[in-house]
Formats: structure tokens, C-alpha cells, sequence
């Protein structure tokens, strides 16, 4: 009718489609499953952090719905999928509690994984070893200097070394 064919028709709205601020369908499965992770819903935002490559998130989530023998196994083909990334370094420490893997995502972030120091610097704690908490605490700092955990826990240190300046 009026004139125009239905492959002229479709073509106009096609090249609108393109003008559109249609965000892509990964992303909106991402943003989707951080919120059912807001909302407590880890299994479903397990599902789509998993579905979605987000691997991170993917074990954070099955760590918070227990399932730590998955997340670790998650963890280990990550790393040998990327080889030697720091995030997947510190989620493998929290995960096998062996303070080796920080010291590695330390070195393998060339000192920018201010997560390795932080978390070295709260298991030294946990013993007693102050003045080396101190040290990394200090480095988590250096590298991101707005953690307040790593503040508070540095004046925790300072404080059981004796030291009220600093």
C-alpha cells in the first residue's frame, strides 16, 4: 500500500534498529544477575556469571552458596586458561587458605593487586605478626590508598607494636 514494498519497509526499520541504544544481551544478562546477587539470589546470578564468562563473580557466587569444591575447580581451569591472573590468585588463597597464592598475585600484578597485600596483611594478623601485617597493609595502600579496612587494620598494628604515630 502507498506505493513502498514490504522489503523497503523492513529495510527502513532495520537501519533504525542500528540507531537505537539497545544495550547488548551479554550485558544485560550480566547487570541482570548483579542484581539477583544484590537481592541474595546467588544460585540463579551463579548461573548467568557462569553463562556470561564472568568468572570472578561466577566463584564469589558459588562460594557464597557453598559450593567451594566447584568454585575451586572454577578457579584452577581459569588459571590455566589465563595464566597466572592475579584476581583468580587471590580467590584460589581464600579458597585453599595457603598464603602463597597472594604472594603470587602479588608478584604476577608487578605490585598493582592491592587484594593480595590486603589479604597477606589480615592472615599475618590472625597470628600475631604485626610489624610484617604493617608492612603489607602498607603496600595494599600504596597501591590503593582509599581502603579504609586496610587503614583501620594498619592503626590495629600500630597500635600493638607500640606505636601511636605513624
Amino acid at each position: 500500500e502507498c506505493g513502498v514494498s514490504h522489503a523497503e519497509l523492513a529495510m527502513a526499520r532495520v537501519r533504525g534498529f542500528w540507531a537505537s541504544s539497545l544495550e547488548p544481551l551479554w550485558r544485560v544478562k550480566a547487570e541482570l544477575a548483579r542484581s539477583y546477587a544484590a537481592l541474595g539470589m546467588f544460585t540463579e546470578a551463579s548461573r548467568l556469571f557462569g553463562e556470561n564468562g564472568l568468572w570472578e563473580e561466577y566463584v564469589e557466587a558459588l562460594i557464597l552458596i557453598g559450593d567451594r569444591v566447584r568454585a575451586e575447580q572454577v578457579v584452577r581451569e581459569r588459571l590455566e586458561a589465563e595464566e597466572r591472573a592475579p584476581a583468580m590468585l587471590c580467590l584460589l588463597g581464600d579458597l585453599t587458605e595457603e598464603e602463597a597464592h597472594y604472594v603470587e598475585a602479588w608478584e604476577a600484578s608487578k605490585g598493582a593487586c592491592a587484594r593480595a597485600k590486603l589479604a597477606l596483611g589480615a592472615r599475618r594478623m590472625k597470628r600475631g605478626d604485626w610489624a610484617d601485617a604493617r608492612n603489607d597493609l602498607a603496600a595494599a595502600l600504596g597501591v590503593k590508598a582509599h581502603l579504609a579496612e586496610a587503614w583501620f587494620c594498619s592503626g590495629v598494628c600500630a597500635l600493638k607494636q607500640g606505636e601511636a604515630e605513624r
